[in-house]
């Protein structure tokens, strides 16, 4: 579903970021900012569906 299609386009930026000569940390930023993402709305969707 919606994991597999994000973690696909997450490798197709890195590897295109590797390519065109990005720096080494900000490559290793963008799964750091991938898993805050999906931890902070898993958190979110957790609460909301609490009350539904």
């Amino acid at each position: 579903g919606f994991d597999t299609a994000t973690e696909v386009a997450l490798l197709v930026i890195a590897g295109t970021a590797v390519v065109s000569g990005l720096p080494f940390y900000a490559i290793l930023a963008l799964p750091i900012l991938f898993a805050a993402g999906m931890s902070l709305f898993d958190t979110l969707d957790g609460c909301f569906m609490n009350f539904a």
